[in-house]
């Protein structure tokens, strides 16, 4: 899908203020945040090296997040290899998939998650099952 963010780099209540004007100004009502950049929190999805400093940047993030009155975080319908496939069967809620089928076998390259690369200088390889 592309390039992750810059790491280390969170957003700010500034940021989030703005992102929000924006979209109140086209008559539109911010609700709900769906998911984070993965640069910011790769090895909390991975339990890389960088966990237990990517834990507190996400409670950061998220505590910006309650200043400005969101109640909702949504991260559970992705998982870091978007391992298997989502399609939609029996019950669900609304806008959400249910994972139907096998775990895929292909192995998430090094440096990326999601689809997405969070260090294009990675060393050749692959994430660890």
């Amino acid at each position: 899908m592309g390039r992750a963010g810059e790491q280390g780099k969170l957003w700010t209540v500034e940021e989030m203020v703005g992102i929000r004007r924006e979209i109140e100004d086209a008559g539109l009502v911010l609700e709900a945040i769906e998911n984070l950049d993965p640069a910011v929190w790769h090895d909390v999805l991975l339990d890389g090296p960088k966990r237990a400093a990517q834990i507190e940047d996400v409670k950061t993030i998220i505590r910006g997040w309650v200043r400005l009155g969101f109640r909702c975080w949504d991260t559970t319908s992705a998982l870091p290899g978007c391992a298997g496939g989502f399609q939609a069967v029996g019950p669900r809620r609304r806008g959400y998939r249910s994972m139907d089928g096998p775990v895929d076998d292909v192995p998430i390259p090094a440096g990326s998650v999601w689809n997405m690369v969070y260090d294009p200088d990675a060393a050749e390889g692959f994430v660890l099952p």
